[in-house]
């Protein structure tokens, strides 16, 4: 995966190739489990906040939205629609479709959307 790093090196996206953009790119094998707002210093990846407030429902938007995007960019979600088979496009939308689920079930735990996969 390639993260889009800012000038105060914060996070600014996460995306499956590198992008046209006028900010830092790195590609990045690690831990999956970051988040737009997370840092990038000297090669690791620091959260910006241990303790993400789950509970406020922008935040868990955000969450599911860059967790969709890791497994299908914007790029790929458009392409499986215009070309791509209908049992890939049931697939992919039932992803979608459990991670929304998420952001309005009472069990929100991370761990939890992190074990949503397509």
């Amino acid at each position: 995966m390639w993260l889009e790093i800012n000038n105060d090196n914060r996070i600014e996206g996460i995306h499956s190739h590198q992008c046209s953009s006028s900010n830092t790119w790195v590609e990045y094998e690690g831990d999956k489990h970051i988040i737009p707002g997370d840092y990038y210093i000297k090669g690791k990846v620091v959260p910006a906040n241990d303790k993400q407030d789950i509970k406020n429902k922008d935040v868990r938007i955000r969450l599911c939205e860059q967790h969709i995007k890791k497994y299908y960019p914007l790029t790929k979600q458009v392409s499986l629609l215009r070309k791509g088979s209908d049992s890939d496009v049931q697939k992919m939308n039932a992803f979608i479709e459990h991670c929304e689920d998420w952001v309005n079930s009472r069990k929100q735990e991370l761990s939890v959307l992190h074990s949503i996969t397509p």
